[in-house]
């Protein structure tokens, strides 16, 4: 081996450990959650804006419909069920992640309002660790396609 060679080499390792440590520095969006709570529920007093419950001038059904179109859209997103209770329906997801193959499970409940719906859901990492701001990433996103949906639709 040439000097040169083993100079470059001697970098590789602390070069893919500083690239790794900016990721999980970029990934957190809160660091007294991230590291503690597997899970993320819409609630009103939620002080994300993002992670409250919506209320749509819709029909319950269109936007379950426009609900099952937008997680199509997300890459590793699985419909697993609908279900419906009363006025209440409930539209289950399964999200696998890209490196480590880690599951997560996302209800979306649809209260029906008569012309209009209200959206909650929540989030839960299958395993009790940190999500690392997962699961909250997962209700901004189908909310954010769904949006898009409903949008392209009218």
């Amino acid at each position: 081996m040439t000097l040169r060679y083993r100079r470059r080499r001697r970098w590789i390792f602390p070069t893919i450990v500083a690239a790794c440590l900016l990721a999980l520095f970029i990934t957190i969006d809160d660091w007294s959650r991230d590291f503690t709570t597997s899970y993320a529920v819409m609630r009103e007093t939620s002080e994300d804006p993002d992670l409250r419950p919506v209320v749509f001038e819709r029909r319950a059904d269109e936007v379950s419909d426009a609900i099952q179109e937008a997680a199509g859209r997300i890459k590793n997103w699985e419909f697993i069920g609908e279900a419906r209770v009363e006025n209440t329906t409930m539209v289950v997801f399964e999200r696998t992640s890209r490196v480590w193959r880690l599951k997560d499970d996302i209800v979306l409940r649809i209260e029906d309002l008569g012309d209009r719906c209200r959206l909650g859901g929540e989030s839960r990492s299958r395993l009790d660790y940190g999500d690392l701001g997962q699961n909250p990433r997962n209700l901004r996103r189908i909310l954010a396609e769904l949006r898009i949906v409903l949008d392209d639709r009218g």
